[in-house]
């Protein structure tokens, strides 16, 4: 048989096991989180990661963080590479955060946008003129690049998180009778890229600041 036969699935009360999209305005303290729950957990910064992503630099300031920068697409690859076959060997890795999800959103378009120039033979400078256009390159990035990441990251056991900016959109609902819609707080990536983290990871988290006015 090709496939796997079914099993009851067992929880385990551990946070290493969960993967979690947490998205917040800037400056809340994600990255502090991930490195509070690391110590906590295992009293060793090493047995966390985290990926700092493109021009996103947010933990200079905090200290017991085990930290690594990429820029490019391959960059990514081969650290999960890297990840996966050289755990209990070269590292003892057993949580990693991608910090952020925007940053590692323009390094998949960057690639996406390289992949349809050099498939296609035709010059592409933008996401949504990629592969044909039609929204074919924001579904390429999100689909082909980055879904197989944390995918294949969870399925190696790491636990994953992923964290994000927000910024406030309008929703309008179809076939809806609310002409204006209604506000939510949600990230700043296209809706193909949210969905993307959305379906791969288990848990989404929103943090917002709770405020008292005082008149």
């Amino acid at each position: 048989m090709a496939f796997k036969k079914p099993q009851v699935n067992k929880i385990i009360a551990d946070i290493s096991n969960i993967s979690i999209y947490l998205r917040s305005t800037k400056k809340f303290g994600k990255t502090t989180l991930f490195r509070d729950v690391i110590m906590a957990k295992y009293g060793d910064p090493e047995r966390g990661l985290l990926i700092a992503c493109g021009n996103e630099q947010g933990y200079t300031m905090l200290d017991n963080l085990n930290v690594v920068s990429i820029q490019n697409y391959q960059d990514l690859v081969d650290l999960c590479n890297w990840l996966v076959q050289e755990k209990g060997k070269e590292h003892n890795i057993e949580m990693v955060a991608f910090d952020t999800a925007d940053e590692l959103a323009l390094i998949a378009d960057k690639e996406t946008i390289r992949r349809s120039a050099e498939e296609t033979g035709k010059k592409c400078r933008s996401i949504k003129a990629a592969f044909g256009g039609f929204m074919a390159g924001p579904e390429y990035s999100a689909n082909n690049l980055i879904k197989p990441i944390i995918s294949g990251l969870k399925n190696a056991g790491f636990g994953v998180w992923v964290v994000a900016h927000t910024k406030f959109k309008t929703i309008r609902e179809k076939g809806g009778i609310d002409e204006e819609g209604y506000m939510q707080l949600t990230s700043n990536l296209t809706a193909q890229m949210e969905s993307a983290f959305g379906d791969c990871l288990d848990v989404v988290i929103t943090g917002v600041i709770d405020r008292d006015t005082e008149k």
